[in-house]
Order: C-alpha cells, then sequence, then structure tokens
C-alpha cells in the first residue's frame, strides 16, 4: 500500500501471549503461508536443538496453519496480507521482526521447510554453539543450504506431518563449487561469507552438460552483464548485489546502522 509516497506493510500480533526478556535464549524467525505439511516437524526438529521461542510471520494461509501456530504454547503469530515480492521475499517483514524482538538474543531465521543442522547437534543444543560463537568473538555463523529430495520425482516426493522430512528426502548431490572468488586484499572489503556455494540438483536440472563446468558459467554470466538494456523511463530497480552481505543463519542481533533509502518504508 502507497501513502503519500511512503509504501506500508503491516504486522499483526494476534496472540496474546507476552514476549518477556529471557536473556540467554534462542530465538527463531520465519514467514510461512500454507505450511501445514511442513512446519510441525520443522518445529519439534529445532525445539529439539535449543529453540525457545518462535516468531512466525504469516501470509495469507488457508490450510490451517494460522491455526496450528496458535496452539502452540512458545509461537508468536504476526499476519499481513501484503505482497510477499513487494517485502522482498518477506526479508523486511522479519527484519522489522528481529530489530523488535532479537536485540541482544542469538536469533535463528528459517523457512518451514528448512531444518537447521549443524556438527555435533544431536549432542550440543545451540545455546552451547551460540557460548562459543560468543567466546570466539564470532557475530554470525554462515549455513550452506543443501538440497535434499526423495529417491523419485519431485511429484511422488510425499510430506505429512508425521513424518520426518529427512525420511521424504533422503539424498543429496555431493558435487558442489565453493567459489572463493578474486580479492585484492586492502582494495575490496572482506564478504561475509568469503565464498559462494554453486552445485547441487537445481544446477545439474538447468544444465545438464555444462552443470560441472561451473567457472565457464560463470564467465558467461558475468560477460552477459555488459549487455543489459536498461528500463526506459528512467526507472530503477534493486536488488542484493556481489557487495550485499549474506544473512547469516545464526546472529547475536543488534540494530544496524542507519542508512538512507531512496523510498521510505514504514511497517
Amino acid at each position: 500500500m502507497q501513502k503519500n509516497g511512503i509504501r506500508v506493510h503491516t504486522l499483526v500480533h494476534v496472540d496474546s501471549r507476552p514476549i518477556t526478556d529471557c536473556p540467554g535464549e534462542i530465538r527463531a524467525f520465519m514467514t510461512v503461508r500454507d505450511e501445514i505439511l511442513r512446519l510441525p516437524r520443522t518445529l519439534d526438529h529445532h525445539r529439539c536443538i535449543g529453540v525457545a521461542r518462535f516468531f512466525i510471520i504469516d501470509n495469507g494461509s488457508t490450510d490451517g496453519t494460522r491455526e496450528f501456530i496458535s496452539a502452540q504454547p512458545d509461537c508468536h503469530l504476526f499476519l499481513t496480507q501484503n505482497s510477499y515480492a513487494e517485502a522482498r521475499l518477506g526479508l523486511e517483514w522479519q527484519q522489522a521482526l528481529l530489530e523488535e524482538y532479537g536485540v541482544g538474543y542469538w536469533c535463528l531465521t528459517v523457512d518451514a521447510d528448512e531444518w537447521f543442522v549443524y556438527p555435533g547437534c544431536e549432542n550440543q543444543p545451540l545455546p552451547q554453539l551460540a557460548a562459543y560463537l560468543e567466546h570466539s568473538g564470532a557475530q554470525g555463523m554462515f549455513a550452506f543450504l543443501l538440497d535434499m529430495y526423495g529417491k523419485g520425482s519431485v511429484a511422488e516426493t510425499i510430506s505429512a506431518p508425521q513424518r520426518s522430512l529427512l525420511d521424504a528426502c533422503r539424498y543429496f548431490d555431493r558435487h558442489y563449487i565453493w567459489d572463493l572468488g578474486f580479492r585484492v586484499p586492502g582494495l575490496a572489503r572482506r564478504r561475509f561469507p568469503p565464498y559462494k556455494v554453486a552445485g547441487g540438483p537445481r544446477w545439474r536440472l538447468l544444465f545438464p552438460k555444462l552443470h560441472r563446468h561451473y567457472y565457464l558459467l560463470k564467465a558467461l554470466w558475468q560477460i552477459s552483464d555488459f549487455f543489459k538494456v536498461p528500463l526506459p523511463d528512467g526507472a530503477t530497480t534493486s536488488a542484493y548485489s556481489d557487495e550485499d552481505p549474506v544473512p547469516p543463519l545464526v546472529a547475536r542481533y543488534a540494530l544496524p546502522a542507519p542508512t538512507r533509502n531512496d523510498t521510505d518504508q514504514a511497517f
């Protein structure tokens, strides 16, 4: 919604559970829509590894997801009917909640079909991992997104609330490229993470003959940048660039420094 040149999105907190300060607890943030098949086991997994509280944004679910979240004592539900794409795929909504409820906490940002897994997670819960990161002076932790899939086609891989995602999707590709890129020390700022990861089933399906030739594809992609056609009438568009930091999966959240944007945003 545009109001006097300002784009306004609303997040309505609908549950009545108090949000109290609990130092040391791990908080998770996610955006969902019609995720009743996956969400129950996803919440269970993250509860088992130490998440104490969930802040969930529902963007128009009609399959019972909203009612399920409302019944969970460790979940806080926020509703919005605004455009998911306009909110940068929900990132702006999550950012608003992180700034309100995540400052000073270690926060986990996941989707309903994502499980956070790390070495030793079976025996070492998230609070211990957070304590280790804090002792190390780390401000966040990069997580590699590994695509998992079932034995048959995607249409044949059926998930259910009582079935583990790891039972339904037990397979993954082992061929990935960890691209460190090129950076001259002192001339370009360090990126986090310092590499990009490419590969997996999507690359294999999109580029059946070239998927093992990552650097050739990268060169062709970069060459194509020289042939972009500018948008007419002086219109502009924005997106994450190579210089934008990748949001860490686990971070002790702090308020970002104020920045000046071409378009003011209000929540």
